[in-house]
């Protein structure tokens, strides 16, 4: 069985007490096929987490908080994150309003505290920041706090009554002027730009008069017959221009696409150990657990011609 370490922070692997290694953002690959091994993941900077754990089917269908498993149907990948715990308290943005009063601090990780004459909030997140955007806006006669953190990430409360988020979103830029629209930057093939509009209707945003677009320069003619599936999966994902990639015969039944692929959340290349020519579907199935399923596609004159789900 392949194994996959991944990180957000330098660290020492232990298996069974002897060192194997260090981890770091890159793939560190090592195969185990005995038994259920001690792993102790070994922390070299600062944020980064003492992990202990062995790797026996508990831990890898309900791994804890500070790691992540995808089951990569033949082999795993555990990525491990960062702590964000600063015991030094930090104010990094606050407003005062004549009905609230939002601060976004530091004391132990990051953390929101939202205050209006009617109730009380509280949040911690799992990142850091060093700066924030907050606003007032009212929509239709509702009151929201719009925080715009610097890793690009929207969150929206309404605060009318009860305090409650309402959208959470990483956006590349919003406006909240008439009514909520968000724009966001993919770094895909095709390099999609997508603008959002948002009406509100009983705590949810919902998305209306989506428009998609794509660098201009950019040509499925052009691209090499090894991508096409990747464009198109992207495309799918982002309901953009998907039709231009599928024959006419797909077309036909363009409509059993969705539940063939199901609510899939990325794009990989797969793994070593599986054929090149097979694509990737990354789905998550719970907090911190993930999943993949694996396609094949014909292609002919950048065309897609054919779809097949590999089953095991």
């Amino acid at each position: 069985m392949y194994f996959y370490f991944t990180g957000e922070y330098k660290a020492a692997i232990k298996i069974n007490g002897t060192f194997y290694g260090l981890l770091n953002s890159a793939l560190k690959t090592l195969r185990i096929d005995n038994g259920c091994p001690f792993i102790e993941i070994c922390p070299l900077e600062k944020g980064g987490q003492t992990i202990n754990l062995i790797l026996d089917d508990e831990f890898l269908s309900s791994p804890p908080d500070g790691v992540s498993v995808t089951d990569l149907k033949g082999g795993y990948l555990l990525k491990f994150y960062k702590t964000y715990c600063e015991n030094e308290f930090k104010i990094i943005s606050q407003q005062k309003y004549h009905d609230s009063i939002i601060t976004l601090f530091k004391e132990n990780g990051l953390k929101l505290s939202i205050e209006t004459q009617k109730d009380f909030y509280a949040e911690t997140f799992s990142f850091n920041c060093q700066s924030a955007e907050i606003a007032r806006f009212e929509l239709d006669g509702t009151c929201f706090i719009s925080i715009y953190l610097e890793n690009n990430y929207l969150y929206i409360y309404c605060i009318n009554q009860k305090i409650i988020k309402v959208f959470a979103r990483q956006v590349s830029d919003f406006s909240i002027e008439t009514n909520l629209k968000t724009v966001e930057l993919f770094k895909d093939i095709a390099k999609h730009k997508v603008v959002n509009e948002w009406t509100y209707d009983n705590y949810l945003f919902i998305a209306k008069n989506i428009a998609t677009s794509c660098a201009e320069n950019f040509s499925i003619k052009n691209l090499h017959p090894k991508l096409v599936a990747y464009a198109f999966l992207e495309a799918f994902m982002l309901n953009a221009e998907w039709k231009d990639y599928l024959c006419q015969s797909i077309l036909d039944n363009a409509d059993k696409l969705k539940g063939f692929f199901g609510p899939y959340i990325g794009v990989i290349p797969p793994p070593t150990f599986r054929n090149e020519n097979q694509v990737c579907l990354l789905y998550k199935e719970k907090e911190n657990l993930y999943s993949v399923k694996y396609y094949t596609f014909e292609i002919s004159e950048n065309k897609i011609l054919n779809i097949n789900q590999i089953e095991n």
